[in-house]
């Protein structure tokens, strides 16, 4: 059964969309890597002034955390749907 607006089937849409999400969580992971932890509600500017205070230290680990545990957790559901979707395709 075809989905009328795009021409796949549910199963390819949810496919798609469990790429995007996982996708996502990856990039916030990297991010969160990058940065230190301090990613979440800051500019550029202030980023830089707090990176090295103590006043953020359970910040920095708390985000450093979250991202080890998206590293952990969300790339065999990433590879599993990259997996199911090339084989949906080539079928």
């Amino acid at each position: 059964m075809n989905n009328t607006l795009t021409g796949f089937d549910h199963l390819t849409v949810l496919l798609f969309v469990g790429l995007a999400i996982t996708g996502f969580l990856l990039l916030l992971a990297i991010l969160l890597q990058i940065t230190r932890g301090l990613f979440w509600a800051r500019s550029p500017q202030k980023f830089k002034e707090d990176v090295t205070k103590s006043a953020y230290k359970k910040e920095r680990e708390i985000g450093l955390r979250i991202s080890h545990l998206i590293f952990v957790v969300v790339p065999p559901f990433f590879v599993a749907f990259l997996l199911i979707l090339c084989w949906l395709l080539l079928k």
